[in-house]
């Protein structure tokens, strides 16, 4: 594959990581760079970014980015590319938080001048947030846009195959990004040949009783299904202050309800949560509610709710098929063996659900595809390893440098690991032990490495190790905790001494805490992961894999993207 062209890594940045510099951060970022998407749909490269975000969607990481994009391609002055992006909402927009967001992006574009909102040559001043209009006023979209946001709800497929899946969500996605679903069905004015469609967009603008006031024929003619009615009306119940702990409980069980759907009192009750554990709780929040299922004495030994969660977690299936990320699943892990949580709850530890978590970390790991490429994950054996992470709240930089070499280096063919500090020394992860061994041991391997007459710190070792080695490395990943000025000047230096004599190879250096970034903007080779979370890695393993062809389709003859 070609060595990518400056364009194409600085379209990658921004579709990837919501910028032209080539550094992530697990939170979403202030998009800057719009002026790379304004280019290309001048230059007639409108629906190619559509159409990748629509075929891509699933792989890719941050949402904010697309959505971002698309209001861009929403808001354009070319009539074919607004109606291509309006179109690509249903596909694109899984949920209704991605619909906010998109929405929220919008009025963004439309109000950021100066705190002042335009329409019809009018200045509408509101209160600013961060440069945000606080207030978004609806009704000034315009006909294909209002029609464009109407059919995300009409002409949405897992809507259409499922008239239920529209209720759950307009109850369970009330209000985010500042949206919420009366305000856009009041400004977009959605309408259906489907009866049940219009009852659920009655009901959200007007109450359950004016719903059924105004569909009182089609209830008795049976057009509006009696699951839909009656799911409102068990909501409606729920909302009755005088309603029993009993009743909840039925609810959940009848409606597979999630915990926005319960009254918030109730989810203090130990039979509320007892009844989740015991349902198809989705794996995430599962794992991130052990303490909490702990602290109410829920996962006591030999209990039905400790074999439930333990029986769900080392389900191969399963896990594999879920949206579960390894890292997820080891800040969880850590998270829960401490026995105590940052509010002051604690709870007793159970070495079974302990067992459980760490074998769905490894199913998780196992089936991670390969890059085929031959790595270096160098570890900076002079960081503080007690401090925390960016981005993982329990996650030392300790734990976090072992689980982060572990899934670099699972299923790779031929990958390093070393450690450095003033020398790179081979550094070896046990692998695939049925218990949790493996982390423990290399946890207490990598704590007790020390160098002899602790010499002062080099950055430029690992890159004197690949030079020593007989095969070249393709990429090489430094893991450290933050990195000052004078460590970015020995990384550049290291990596470019490093690049005379294979010009292909990559760095990127992984940073525990917010530090100076090492990358050049105009090196499509360097890359910075400030934190981590779940999409650290995925955006780590894409970089790996090069992104040359899938940029150049979308660029295509655009010579120059910053002209």
């Amino acid at each position: 594959m070609a060595e990518s062209t400056d364009e194409e890594s600085l379209l990658w940045r921004f579709l990837f990581l919501g910028d032209d510099e080539s550094v992530y951060r697990p939170r979403q970022q202030e998009i800057q760079a719009t002026y790379i998407i304004d280019r290309l749909i001048q230059r007639g490269r409108g629906k190619a970014i559509i159409d990748w975000i629509k075929e891509n969607k699933e792989k890719c990481c941050k949402f904010y980015p697309f959505a971002y994009t698309l209001a861009i391609c929403a808001k354009c002055n070319m009539l074919q590319v607004r109606q291509e992006a309006l179109d690509a909402l249903k596909f694109v927009c899984n949920t209704p938080t991605e619909l906010f967001m998109f929405l929220w992006y919008c009025a963004k574009i439309d109000g950021t001048q100066d705190g002042f909102y335009w329409r019809h040559s009018r200045q509408h001043q509101y209160k600013r947030e961060r440069g945000i209009s606080k207030r978004v006023r609806l009704r000034s979209w315009p006909r294909q846009f209002r029609r464009g946001v109407a059919l995300w709800y009409t002409a949405n497929p897992r809507y259409q195959q499922d008239i239920l899946n529209l209720a759950k969500h307009v109850t369970k996605y009330q209000h985010r990004h500042g949206f919420t679903h009366k305000r856009v069905i009041k400004s977009c004015h959605p309408k259906s040949r489907n009866e049940d469609m219009n009852y659920i967009f009655c009901y959200v603008l007007k109450g359950f009783s004016h719903a059924n006031q105004k569909f009182e024929d089609a209830i008795i003619n049976g057009r509006i299904r009696v699951q839909v009615r009656e799911f409102f009306k068990d909501l409606e119940e729920l909302k009755n202050p005088n309603v029993n702990v009993e009743l909840v409980k039925e609810m959940i069980n009848k409606w597979d309800l999630s915990w926005e759907h319960i009254p918030t009192k109730f989810l203090k009750y130990h039979c509320v949560w007892k009844t989740f554990l015991m349902r198809e709780m989705p794996l995430m929040a599962l794992i991130r509610n052990l303490g909490k299922a702990g602290s109410m004495q829920l996962l006591q030994p030999g209990s039905e709710e400790e074999r439930r969660v333990c029986e769900r977690l080392t389900n191969i299936e399963l896990v594999n098929n879920s949206k579960l990320h390894p890292i997820d699943i080891i800040s969880a892990l850590t998270g829960y063996r401490r026995g105590e949580g940052s509010k002051g709850r604690e709870w007793p530890i159970n070495e079974q659900i302990i067992q459980a978590v760490y074998r769905a970390y490894m199913n998780k790991l196992s089936c991670r595809p390969s890059t085929e490429k031959r790595l270096l994950i160098a570890i900076n054996i002079k960081m503080n390893f007690d401090r925390y992470v960016v981005g993982k709240q329990w996650l030392s930089c300790k734990e976090a440098a072992i689980a982060m070499a572990m899934m670099l280096s699972e299923n790779e063919r031929s990958a390093e690991i070393v450690t450095f500090g003033h020398f790179a020394r081979r550094f070896d992860v046990p692998r695939h032990d049925e218990s949790m061994g493996d982390i423990e041991t290399a946890l207490e391997r990598i704590a007790s490495i020390r160098e002899e007459g602790n010499p002062p710190l080099s950055f430029t070792a690992p890159f004197v190790y690949a030079e020593g080695r007989e095969e070249p490395f393709d990429v090489i990943i430094l893991i450290t905790d933050k990195v000052s000025s004078p460590r970015v000047r020995e990384i550049k230096s290291g990596f470019t001494n490093y690049k005379q004599h294979h010009s292909t190879a990559k760095c990127i250096t992984v940073h525990f805490k917010h530090g100076e970034a090492t990358s050049v903007s105009q090196d499509p080779s360097m890359l910075d992961v400030i934190g981590v979370d779940a999409y650290a890695l995925e955006v780590i393993q894409d970089f790996i894999l090069g992104y040359h062809e899938d940029m150049a389709n979308i660029i295509g003859d655009v010579v120059d993207l910053r002209i």
